[in-house]
C-alpha cells in the first residue's frame, strides 16, 4: 500500500507548529449543511480551480472558517443522499456495508442500541465529554440511543420546512427560516453549559438548510434580488437562503471566540451530499448542458454518484492545523468517527470493520497516512437524477462509475477532468478492469444489498457483516 504525502498549499505542517497541549481534552464542533454543493461557496473549494466557488453567493463567515481551516479539495459524502450519509458519519462505515443506501429504506436490520456509533465512542474515551446533536437526524433511532446527551429527537426534512409540494422556484420567507437561527442559539446554550460546568463537549449540528423548501428571511431575499446575478449560480432565493445560513455559523463561530474555546476546540464543516444539480431539479436546461449545471465544474449533482453528487465542502479547523491550507487526498464522511477517535485519545480498539481511517495525519502533513479507494453503492434508479442503478470507486486519481443493470463502466481521470467528461474505458482498460474487479470485490465482501433485493422489498436484509458488530 503506498503512502501518502498531503499536499498542504501555504506551507507544510511541522512538528514545532503544534504548539498546544497534548494532554488537553479537545471541543469538538461538527456543522453539518444539507445538499451543499462543492463550488456553491464564496470562497474556493480547491485553489488549482477558480470555479470551484460561486459566482453569486455570499458566505463570509464560511469564508472566514476556510481562511482558518484546511480544506479538503476532494471531500466526500458518503452518499449522493442525506441518510445514509449520515450513517456513514455515526457509524465509520460506507452505506454498502451498513445497507443503508436509499432515503426511506428501512432500518429495522441495524442494531442502533449495540452498533459502535460515534458519541458512544467518545463518552468510552472520557465519560466526561457532554454530547448533543441539534437539527436533521434522519436516522431510524432517537439520537440519545446512539449515546447524544441532548438532541432534537428523530428529526427529518419535515421540520425543516420541507413541501412535496414545493415547486423549488417560489418565493418563502420567514424570520427563522429552516430553524437556522433558533438552532444556532441552541448550540450556544449547550456549549455555554459544558463552559461552566468545565465539561468537554461533542456537538453535531446538522442543518436543514440548504435543502428544499427554499425559505429566507425577508431582508437577505432584497439584498441578493438587487444584485447582478452569476452565470453559473442565479437564484435570489437560493442565495438568501445560503446567506441566512453562512449568518448563522458565524454566530456560533463568534460565540466559540468569545467564550475562549477557540485554541481548543476542533469545527468540521461538510455537508451530506452534493448539491441539488438544476432548478427544478427537472428542468429540461440540463438535457442541453451535458449535466453541468448549478454544481459546475462538477457534473450533476444530489442523487447521482458523479463528482456533483458526493464532493462536498469538506474543512477543518483547530489546534495544530496551519490556517488556509489545502489538501488534496481524498477523504470522506465514513472518515470522521475514527478521526474523532483519534482526536479524543480513544485507547479501545476500534471496529475492524470499519471503512474510515483517521485523518488527524493529514493535519499534520500526512506522511503516515495510507492510500486506500473510496466505496460508493446506489443499487436503484434515480427519480430526479439518473435513471440507472450505479456503484463508483474513486482510487488515486482515478473514478470508475459501474451502472448495474447494464455492466457498463465509465472512467474518469480527476487530475484532469474532474467535471468527468471524457470517458477512458475504452483507452484504459487495463484499468478499467482492475478498479471494476476492486469495487465488486468490495461489494462482495460487505454483502452489499443488490437492485433485485431492493426492488423486492428486502431492503431491511440484515448484512452479514452487521452481525459481527
Amino acid at each position: 500500500m503506498k503512502t501518502n504525502h498531503c499536499c498542504l498549499t501555504g506551507g507544510m505542517l511541522l512538528s514545532s507548529f503544534l504548539g498546544f497541549s497534548q494532554s488537553k481534552t479537545p471541543n469538538i464542533i461538527l456543522i453539518l449543511a444539507d445538499d451543499l454543493g462543492w463550488s456553491s461557496l464564496s470562497t474556493v473549494m480547491d485553489n488549482k480551480v477558480p470555479d470551484s466557488k460561486s459566482d453569486f453567493h455570499q458566505t463570509p463567515n464560511l469564508e472566514r472558517l476556510a481562511s482558518q481551516s484546511v480544506r479538503f479539495t476532494n471531500g466526500y459524502a458518503a452518499a449522493a443522499v442525506c441518510a445514509p450519509s449520515r450513517y456513514s458519519i455515526q457509524t465509520g462505515q460506507t452505506p454498502a456495508r451498513i445497507n443503508m443506501v436509499k432515503v426511506g429504506q428501512p432500518t429495522l436490520h441495524i442494531n442502533h442500541e449495540t452498533i459502535f456509533s460515534l458519541a458512544k465512542m467518545i463518552k468510552a474515551a472520557n465519560p466526561s465529554y457532554a454530547t448533543a446533536h441539534f437539527g436533521k437526524w434522519h436516522i431510524g433511532c432517537d439520537p440519545s440511543v446512539m449515546g447524544y446527551d441532548f438532541s432534537d429527537g428523530q428529526t427529518s426534512n419535515k421540520q425543516g420546512g420541507w413541501s412535496k409540494n414545493s415547486t423549488w422556484l417560489e418565493v418563502n420567507k420567514q424570520d427563522d427560516p429552516k430553524l437556522v437561527f433558533s438552532l444556532t442559539d441552541r448550540s450556544i446554550r449547550f456549549i455555554e453549559e459544558q463552559k461552566a460546568q468545565n465539561k468537554p463537549f461533542f456537538l453535531q449540528l446538522s442543518h436543514y438548510a440548504v435543502h428544499e423548501k427554499i425559505i429566507c428571511t425577508p431582508e437577505s431575499y432584497s439584498k441578493f434580488e438587487a444584485l447582478p446575478k452569476g452565470e453559473k449560480h442565479n437564484l435570489s432565493t437560493f442565495a438568501a437562503m445560503l446567506y441566512d445560513l453562512d449568518q448563522s455559523i458565524g454566530k456560533l463561530l463568534a460565540k466559540v471566540e468569545e467564550l475562549g474555546l477557540s485554541n481548543n476546540t476542533y469545527i468540521f464543516f461538510l455537508s451530506d451530499n452534493g448539491g441539488v444539480p438544476f432548478f427544478p431539479p427537472d428542468s429540461h436546461e440540463k438535457e442541453t448542458k451535458n449535466g453541468m449545471g448549478y454544481n459546475l465544474p462538477l457534473q450533476r449533482g444530489k442523487w447521482d454518484l458523479f463528482e456533483g453528487g458526493v464532493r462536498v465542502p469538506f474543512m477543518v479547523k483547530g489546534p495544530g492545523i496551519k490556517p488556509n491550507t489545502f489538501c488534496d487526498t481524498p477523504v470522506i464522511t465514513y472518515d470522521i468517527l475514527p478521526t474523532i477517535a483519534d482526536l479524543v485519545k480513544y485507547k479501545g480498539e476500534l471496529p475492524a470493520n470499519l471503512d474510515g481511517q483517521s485523518i488527524k495525519p493529514l493535519f499534520e502533513g500526512g506522511t503516515k497516512y495510507k492510500d486506500r479507494a473510496l466505496y460508493f453503492h446506489r443499487p436503484y434508479a434515480g427519480g430526479a437524477g439518473i435513471k440507472s442503478p450505479h456503484s463508483a470507486i474513486r482510487d488515486g486519481k482515478f473514478k470508475l462509475i459501474k451502472y448495474l443493470d447494464s455492466g457498463k463502466v465509465q472512467l474518469f481521470d480527476l487530475s484532469n477532468d474532474i467535471g468527468e467528461q471524457k470517458d477512458l474505458s475504452k483507452q484504459e482498460t487495463e484499468k478499467s478492469k482492475s478498479l471494476e474487479l476492486k469495487l465488486d470485490g468490495y461489494l462482495k465482501s460487505v454483502n452489499a444489498i443488490s437492485v433485485d433485493e431492493l426492488e423486492n422489498g428486502k431492503g431491511n436484509r440484515q448484512n452479514l457483516v452487521l452481525t459481527k458488530i
